[in-house]
């Protein structure tokens, strides 16, 4: 019996290189069109394979959910910019937003597998504090900014009923331990190959403390929190015998050293914690000890954030002297020009481009407006803001 193809299904094979050779005969008769215009074919046939991820994601293929999992624990938590201006939009909230739409999209073809999740009273809890959220825009003070907030939380539970319905805890638990190790291994190179983005300057509080890595991500504490969480899940995927123990003892030693490397003593803290939460829940006296280490948790916190100290104000300033009139601001690049005051400048301290300005005893700055945060630059006695002069009046 003769097998034949399906007619029809497929173009012939002579369509793609005729759409080739007419696309190249259009740019010669067209003349300069600049380089994109000549990449745009391969530009389009870069777009097919994420467009066919999609559609495959709404139909519930796992390896697309995956792939779709994956890139969002890791790519909407990266940086490849130097933020100059909080709440400024970029091409890499455009792609933010853009990818939550997606989510909700895929979250919106697969609602009749994910309704009955939603009456769960976690997910009724979750879809309240997304309400709220979205609902804090009409009062807030960059509507865009708490509005894609909530747009974001929204995209977050659509995802997480996505992963439950289409995908097995074997498979979610794989996804995250592997998506994790390749971004904090990557942003352990860019510490070598892109100093300038993967390191911030220590503040100038901790004046004398090293360099922090971040990474690609946001700030060194966000990276410290992904290097806490592959921590916890290679534990967790190591005792389900999902990880070999070269993956499970690698983890472990890239995600402490990630965590030094940050200074994050708060993703330190949250992985000690969370180990001694699991190792109690796991002893013979189960939640009632796990309830208890969070208790005297939680009254340790409140007594540090009481400052714990028994000393008075009067002795306080007997022991410490005043501290010195400080201004310290960042810098960017700007306009020269002089400035007059009789004002010593200290030097440079943590990083070349933060400087630390000094008022006589006797005196006090008057004319210098600038605010924690504010961009300018020096050069010997030289200052400006924004690009304007900044006169500084004794």
């Amino acid at each position: 019996m003769a097998i034949t193809a399906p007619s029809g299904r497929f173009p012939p094979a002579w369509v793609p290189a005729a759409i080739a050779l007419a696309w190249i005969g259009a740019l010669a008769a067209a003349g300069d069109l600049g380089a994109p215009a000549y990449a745009l074919p391969l530009l389009a046939a870069g777009a097919a394979v994420p467009a066919f991820v999609l559609f495959k994601a709404t139909q519930g293929r796992p390896y697309a959910i995956a792939t779709v999992f994956a890139l969002v624990l890791i790519l909407l938590d990266a940086k490849f910019t130097i933020p100059r201006e909080p709440f400024q939009p970029t091409w890499q909230a455009g792609l933010k937003v853009a990818v939550w739409a997606t989510v909700i999209g895929i979250a919106g073809a697969r609602w009749h597998r994910i309704a009955p999740l939603l009456i769960r009273p976690e997910i009724i809890l979750l879809l309240g504090y997304v309400t709220i959220a979205l609902v804090s825009a009409l009062w807030s003070v960059v509507p865009a900014f708490s509005g894609g907030a909530g747009l974001g939380l929204l995209a977050y539970v659509a995802l997480a009923c996505i992963v439950v319905i289409d995908l097995r805890d074997e498979t979610a638990v794989r996804v995250i331990v592997w998506a994790l190790l390749a971004f904090v291994c990557a942003g352990i190179v860019s510490a070598a190959v892109v100093p300038d983005l993967a390191w911030m300057n220590a503040s100038l509080e901790e004046a004398g403390a090293p360099d922090r890595l971040q990474g690609f991500a946001s700030h060194p504490n966000v990276l410290g929190q992904f290097a806490g969480i592959l921590m916890l899940m290679v534990v967790t995927a190591r005792r389900q015998a999902l990880v070999g123990r070269a993956t499970f003892y690698g983890g472990l030693a890239i995600g402490v050293v990630t965590i030094l490397a940050t200074g994050s003593r708060t993703a330190l803290i949250a992985v000690l914690v969370a180990c001694g939460l699991v190792t109690a829940r796991n002893s013979r006296l189960g939640a009632a000890a796990a309830v208890a280490m969070v208790g005297v948790l939680s009254l340790v916190l409140i007594l540090a954030g009481c400052g714990g100290g028994g000393s008075t104000p009067d002795d306080s300033a007997e022991s410490q002297p005043a501290p010195p009139v400080v201004m310290a601001v960042t810098a960017a690049r700007v306009r020269i020009a002089p400035m007059r005051a009789e004002l010593r400048l200290l030097g440079t301290t943590v990083a070349m481009r933060h400087i630390t300005l000094r008022a006589p005893a006797a005196g006090r700055v008057m004319g210098l407006e600038l605010q924690s945060g504010d961009r300018v630059i020096t050069t010997g006695a030289n200052l400006l803001k924004d690009g304007q002069p900044v006169e500084v009046l004794q």
